[in-house]
């Protein structure tokens, strides 16, 4: 038996596509595609518009195909990606030889919700039964989402944000990353504007070691909060070193604590730590005090909640 041949791509014949696309009936089209991929799988980059996807979804169920259940929190992701802007991903949206919607009805959907127009990979004429290992690898992280948002620096801003929704919403706060869905807490992270500038400020602090980026950001952040101007104060100095005259100053007590932590073999200092002694530092440099020692979540108090910027 001679090799089947490699999946198609384009747009198929550019007149009978014209011709329907000028009768304006997208289940026409839609159809024509589905039957053409009959004879061999193809794929065309589409730019679907609201009319399309309606056309589409309507072959994600029948008597006897029921699609998985649609999740109302991805769908308002895709429309608010839709609304600034989509960009062509590479997913592919699937129809099985059947003509069944086997793939991509969240994105369908939000371009009805949305009114927007998307650019697509669609591919016709794949087997049914590949649906079951459709979208079984690994699980979007809350870092993925930000990125599909079109955050900067995915990974840390969507951690800096999770360690300000347990600081702005958890009375009584340990320090520990709260668990929060993914989109809720995107929405959080463009409630709080500033947290992007913050994020940069997080990278430069990181790049000595001194500190992770979720952490320094989210501090920078909760400092701007009482005093842009001193919270960039503080940071140039804990990152340079410069202006650090004084071995009595918070901040030069701070770095050279945070020095000797990243330069141990067996650091001993847990995230939550450094960030307290960190909050310590500032509120001394505030309040005027000086900071002979760093402690907290001592033996004394091992419940001790993290302690608030002033």
């Amino acid at each position: 038996m001679a090799p089947r041949a490699p999946v198609k791509t384009g747009m198929g014949d550019p007149d009978v596509l014209s011709s329907m696309k000028d009768t304006g009936d997208a289940r026409k089209r839609l159809r024509w595609w589905c039957q053409e991929a009959n004879k061999e799988p193809q794929a065309h980059f589409l730019t679907i518009d609201p009319s399309m996807a309606c056309a589409m979804m309507e072959r994600n169920q029948d008597d006897e195909w029921r699609n998985r259940p649609s999740s109302e929190k991805g769908v308002r992701r895709y429309v608010r990606a839709m609304k600034t802007g989509w960009k062509l991903t590479g997913e592919t949206i699937v129809f099985g030889r059947s003509g069944r919607l086997l793939n991509g009805q969240h994105r369908l959907k939000a371009c009805m919700d949305s009114g927007a127009t998307f650019p697509c990979l669609v591919a016709f004429g794949i087997d049914d039964n590949a649906f079951t290992f459709m979208d079984s690898g690994i699980k979007r992280t809350a870092g993925h989402i930000f990125a599909i948002d079109g955050v900067p620096n995915a990974a840390g801003a969507s951690a800096a944000a999770r360690l300000l929704y347990g600081y702005d919403k958890e009375r009584d706060w340990g320090g520990n990353a709260p668990d929060v869905d993914s989109d809720p807490l995107l929405a959080f992270y463009h409630e709080n504007e500033g947290l992007a500038e913050s994020v940069n400020v997080g990278q430069r602090l990181y790049h000595t070691r001194l500190m992770v980026i979720s952490w320094a950001s989210f501090l920078h952040y909760v400092m701007t909060r009482k005093s842009r101007s001193e919270a960039n104060d503080f940071f140039e100095k804990l990152i340079t070193g410069i202006g650090l005259t004084s071995k009595n100053d918070p901040v030069w007590k701070l770095r050279n604590k945070l020095e000797t932590n990243a330069r141990s073999d067996s650091a001993s200092l847990s995230l939550p730590h450094i960030g307290a002694f960190t909050v310590q530092a500032w509120n001394a440099v505030r309040t005027g005090s000086s900071r002979d020692l760093f402690r907290w979540r001592g033996e004394q108090a091992p419940n001790q909640s993290f302690p608030r910027v002033v």
